[in-house]
């Protein structure tokens, strides 16, 4: 579910009856259906968008939620629902184990501009922290990683969610040919903002690939220069040839990365990493690199090797 169609859903029911509730999931701990960051809004007159993990918890939250609007409440709260039969008077009724608290925040007309601002920023792109406390709910500077939330609970009345509204994750594909386009569309659905790099003038496949936010052409000679590198970056690398693979690799090796993954047999891993081995690099730091690339599925088709390599990518941005 993507933010913007939840702050949309809001900022018409603003419009139109003057105030919503926006429900966040601000923890989440175990096998919780509701993860930090998922929201609904809620309208006055019992329309609903988006999820805070489903089920019947979510039927409950919500009809809490909608008694708070239709009596007026303005007070902003916290709730936590614990998953299992010992939760006592914090127990959801669900035995899937795990616990989230939800944030119930109303919201009304003042607010609108606001809104605007935070849909303006996810339609652009432009990365920029909101803050939940108690007295108001604003945008602040802050330092938060890319697909950080952060939540600080002192008291019931005392507390302070934050979380970036560009959470988006940042990944860039060296080679822009079939498994590419494949990849980015996958990923398009998956909360990732795609970049995707070749060295190829008026490369029809890149032309065609409606996925990508960035596409950039350019020698791979120069991925070292123009490629910072970042705890929070994702690369994955699949040129045409396995001397372009060697050369971008070579160049990545040594920077920072959340992930980095080569598209290949066994056999090219191998003679590439020789290669580089050759140059100087080390062996533990290819080790590091997820070569060959994805879930071992036995992929044939283009269509289920990007699957694979999708499910890798999750795999790794849910680890903690």
């Amino acid at each position: 579910m993507k933010d913007i169609e939840v702050w949309k859903f809001i900022a018409k029911e603003l419009e139109l009856n003057k105030r919503a509730m926006l429900m966040v999931v601000v923890n989440s701990e175990g096998s919780s259906p509701g993860r930090v960051g998922f929201k609904m809004g809620v309208s006055l007159h019992g329309n609903q968008y988006g999820t805070i993990g489903g089920g019947n918890v979510e039927h409950t939250l919500y009809q809490e939620s909608l008694y708070m609007l239709k009596n007026g409440y303005k007070e902003t709260k916290i709730k936590k629902q614990i998953h299992n039969e010992e939760g006592g008077n914090e127990s959801s009724g669900m035995i899937c184990s795990g616990e989230q608290t939800i944030l119930f925040y109303p919201l009304f007309e003042s607010k609108l501009d606001l809104i605007d601002t935070i849909i303006n920023s996810l339609n652009s792109y432009e990365r920029k922290t909101l803050q939940f406390t108690p007295d108001d709910f604003i945008i602040v500077e802050d330092s938060l990683k890319a697909n950080d939330c952060q939540f600080e609970v002192i008291s019931p009345k005392e507390w302070s969610y934050k979380e970036n509204i560009f959470r988006l994750t940042d990944i860039t594909i060296f080679g822009a040919g079939h498994v590419c386009l494949e990849l980015s569309e996958t990923l398009s659905k998956l909360g990732f903002y795609i970049r995707v790099i070749d060295d190829r003038e008026d490369f029809e496949i890149m032309k065609v690939n409606k996925y990508a936010h960035e596409k950039i052409v350019m020698s791979y000679e120069e991925v070292a220069e123009r490629i910072v590198g970042d705890h929070d970056s994702y690369y994955v690398i699949m040129t045409h040839s396995h001397k372009g693979d060697g050369k971008v690799l070579h160049q990545l090796i040594n920077k920072e990365f959340k992930y980095l993954g080569m598209l290949g047999s066994p056999p090219k891993v191998k003679e590439v990493y020789g290669e580089l081995e050759k140059l100087g690099i080390d062996k533990e730091k290819l080790r590091k690199v997820h070569a060959p690339i994805g879930v071992p599925i036995k992929s044939k088709t283009v269509e289920e090797i990007s699957i694979s390599i999708a499910a890798e990518l999750i795999k790794v941005r849910n680890e903690k």
